[in-house]
């Protein structure tokens, strides 16, 4: 991005973190904080995040080939529940078809009327500049799908 003279939009506000209510297990870190794969559909990471709209948010889950950063599968809702998560994460499978072993740029001045006009906007900007435009240092100035074809 620097050699094409762009910068990312940074956050408005800093987010407010607040002190979990329920009780869960904790689980083994696999990662260790490596973020590499050697292939694709290695290892996938997924986030959450919230568009503002004038009427709430609107909530948008992904999950991210961590091998070519492509969004491999997503979900929008106006509500944040586990169904949001489980549906980027079946749609990812449903994309990807993996062996048994997903923000600011858009949204951050955007002034969304309701959730359906954010939804339109995110899914158009996943699957015409995410997956196919937005080129990363990591994967050598390629797109994720550049970057998968190459390696094909």
């Amino acid at each position: 991005m620097s050699k094409q003279g762009r910068i990312a939009k940074g956050a408005k506000k800093p987010y407010r973190y607040y002190p979990n209510k329920t009780q869960y297990e904790e689980r083994e870190n696999i990662l260790n904080r490596v973020f590499s794969a050697s292939k694709k559909n290695q290892i996938w990471v997924g986030d959450i995040t919230y568009i503002p709209t004038r009427h709430g948010f609107l909530y948008l889950a992904v999950f991210i080939d961590i091998f070519s950063c492509k969004v491999t599968g997503w979900s929008m809702d106006t509500r944040i529940k586990d169904s949001l998560v489980m549906s980027a994460f079946y749609q990812a499978i449903g994309r990807e078809h993996p062996d048994r072993n997903l923000k600011r740029e858009l949204v951050q001045d955007a002034n969304y009327n309701n959730a359906e006009q954010a939804r339109m906007d995110i899914l158009k900007y996943i699957q015409t500049y995410y997956n196919t435009k937005r080129i990363y240092s990591a994967l050598g100035s390629l797109s994720p799908i550049q970057f998968e074809i190459q390696d094909s």
